[in-house]
């Protein structure tokens, strides 16, 4: 099942602003119906964090397309991505719960994509 362009390009913007960042080791926000959050550990400069969730994220959407919802872990950050239209409201309680509790064990580079 596919997107509409609407849908894909919000979040794109959603990615997008992540990336780019606020200065700070974790971002997140609403963007119409997507949510969104990315995190790096804090032993990576902010530059370098930013060097990670840009690779995260480009893996995360070559990796889940038209997903309703993609998470990537990388060895030192963390990007994730919800389309809220098709979930119910529990997920944002969700994703910031499990944002904060992804760094407490040791993660390789891992990926995970709804059912497109």
């Amino acid at each position: 099942m596919g997107y509409n362009s609407n849908v894909l390009n919000r979040i794109d913007g959603a990615l997008a602003y992540l990336v780019g960042g606020n200065g700070e080791y974790f971002r997140g926000g609403d963007f119409g119906s997507i949510q969104g959050v990315a995190q790096c550990v804090q032993d990576l400069s902010l530059s370098d964090c930013q060097d990670c969730l840009s690779e995260a994220s480009g893996r995360l959407r070559s990796e889940c397309e038209t997903s309703t919802w993609g998470d990537m872990y990388l060895g030192k950050c963390y990007i994730r991505y919800a389309h809220l239209g098709i979930r119910d409201s529990n997920m944002k309680k969700y994703i910031h719960v499990e944002v904060l509790n992804i760094f407490t064990i040791q993660v390789q580079t891992k990926g995970y994509c709804a059912e497109a």
